[in-house]
């Protein structure tokens, strides 16, 4: 069976059994997986956009994910074990979204320089502008 990558246009031979996850490394697909597979981190969100049956959710997907991420399709890449050919979508990482959208903006808007200013323990990130 085939696992299609999305944005990435990859097409993946896999076993069955072998979960989302397992499938992206074989392919050289990125997701990112902070835990290193074991379900831990809740980073390894994907989309799973076909109509293929599904194994039932796990507790650790029930523990990192909404109701509402459930509902739209979502599980953890590294929990997920598909019983037939799909198409999964993986998101793109938030830090590279943020680096991309602040290119965008210093490209639309050249007299305003920007940049990411790191804000407490938990590494969250700020935008900030700065007039030249």
């Amino acid at each position: 069976m085939a696992i299609r990558f999305q944005p990435q246009r990859a097409e993946i031979a896999v076993e069955r059994g072998q979960s989302v996850l397992d499938a992206a490394l074989t392919g050289k697909v990125v997701i990112s997986h902070k835990c290193g597979g074991h379900g831990s981190c809740g980073t390894c969100k994907v989309h799973v956009t076909s109509r293929t049956e599904l194994l039932a959710l796990t507790k650790l997907e029930l523990r990192h994910l909404t109701e509402h991420k459930i509902a739209q399709g979502y599980r953890l890449a590294c929990q997920c074990v598909l019983t037939g050919p799909a198409t999964v979508t993986v998101p793109e990482d938030p830090l590279r979204r943020v680096v991309r959208e602040l290119l965008a903006a210093q490209r639309a808007t050249p007299d305003v320089e920007l940049g990411i200013e790191l804000v407490g323990d938990s590494g969250e990130r700020a935008i900030t502008d700065r007039l030249s």
